[in-house]
């Protein structure tokens, strides 16, 4: 079941009334329950406040005393919930509506759970640095062409090219290899021979096929890529990293390999995956994450946080209990910039949805509001400071 906003605001207003059934009463603290985090919940019933602030129909609502009550409830008695990825992705759709007009919404954990989030702010710099955007370099041999999201249509090694709709595909099926790359603040989609669809994130290589050959379907990956398999049951879908290979038949997930990152993660949406590495295999169920180290040990996640994992696809960021390094890094790939961090930065831990679509600016001015960290924009450098 999923929850649609209108239906969200139905329950609400008829629970305030004290006129909702007992099944409706089940089911909005069945939805209430799949928001993992009271902050997340307080942001969404502030942004129904705040959109429905003239419908005269919602103008006796308490919508302060109607949060307290349903996270009161739902922490009494925690109400089933299916656990399955798509199941966790859909409620994401609660967490997606708080980013309507490019909304920010941010939380600390050095404060009372029932905090309010934080709005973002007036700018306070001078300076600013626009998002990231559809483009890539796609090269076969030793030639090359840059791309954006602009419809075109060109040859390349033999085979032709169609960009559409921001979506890459070759028409032809000459057996040439290429190689798509992103830049730091840029993203791509492309389809491949067989079907499958993949998202390109900032900062990332694929090395595919035009078209497939043989008995399997392979790819290498470096850096982070979405995945919509084609089921064909007969030739397994392969994603190599330079630690581990990903066999799947058809499924979604998502691969976060950037070398400069300590552990490559596997997140799995739906189907089934097997990860290897080092002689080691695992199966991973829909909302699993594969996670391989630094040193080598490869384990299960059996509760992982899907929709952080696969924000980036969707457009936005999503953080949660992450320190200000962890951000600035997500922000330098998209940003395309250098980060200087200078003092003493306090041990603080953020909770946070953002729109990728916001300049810089937008983003540090909300950080800032905390008052447990500043920025200077200079150029394409970003400083840190306490």
């Amino acid at each position: 079941m999923s929850f649609s906003e209108e239906r969200v605001y139905y329950l609400l207003k008829a629970y305030t009334d004290r006129t909702a059934t007992e099944t409706e009463e089940a089911e909005l603290f069945r939805w209430a329950a799949t928001i993992s985090d009271n902050n997340l919940l307080h942001a969404y019933i502030e942004h129904l406040m705040q959109t429905h602030a003239e419908d005269e129909r919602f103008s006796d609502v308490d919508w302060e005393g109607l949060y307290h009550k349903i996270w009161q409830r739902v922490e009494e008695k925690p109400f089933p919930v299916h656990r399955s990825a798509k199941w966790r992705w859909m409620a994401s759709a609660a967490a997606a509506a708080l980013l309507l007009a490019g909304g920010f919404y941010l939380f600390t954990y050095k404060k009372p759970p029932a905090s309010a989030p934080l709005m973002a702010t007036a700018t306070q710099f001078k300076n600013d640095i626009k998002p990231g955007s559809a483009k890539a370099i796609l090269k076969a041999g030793n030639v090359q062409v840059m791309l954006n999201q602009k419809d075109t249509s060109f040859s390349l090694a033999g085979n032709r090219i169609n960009i559409s709709s921001g979506n890459l595909e070759i028409a032809d099926a000459k057996p040439v290899q290429y190689t798509l790359t992103t830049p730091l603040g840029g993203d791509y989609h492309l389809t491949l021979s067989d079907g499958t669809k993949v998202w390109l994130n900032a900062g990332s290589e694929l090395v595919y096929p035009a078209v497939f050959q043989k008995d399997t379907r392979a790819v290498t990956l470096t850096g982070e890529a979405y995945f919509v398999v084609k089921t064909d049951a007969d030739h397994p879908f392969i994603v190599n990293t330079a630690r581990q290979s990903i066999k799947v038949l058809g499924t979604e997930f998502n691969v976060n390999a950037y070398t400069d990152e300590q552990n490559v993660v596997t997140t799995l949406v739906e189907g089934k995956v097997e990860v290897n590495s080092s002689g080691k295999t695992l199966e991973l169920e829909p909302g699993e994450q594969a996670q391989l180290s630094g040193n080598g040990a490869l384990n299960i996640n059996a509760d992982a946080d899907v929709e952080q994992a696969i924000a980036w696809k969707d457009g936005y960021f999503r953080f949660d209990k992450a320190d200000i390094h962890t951000i600035m890094q997500q922000l330098v790939r998209w940003y395309d910039i250098k980060v200087n961090y200078a003092g003493d930065l306090p041990n603080q831990y953020f909770g946070a949805i953002i729109s990728r679509n916001n300049n810089i600016s937008g983003i540090l001015d909300m950080l800032s509001a905390t008052g447990d960290v500043h920025f200077r924009i200079e150029g394409r450098a970003v400083f840190v400071m306490p």
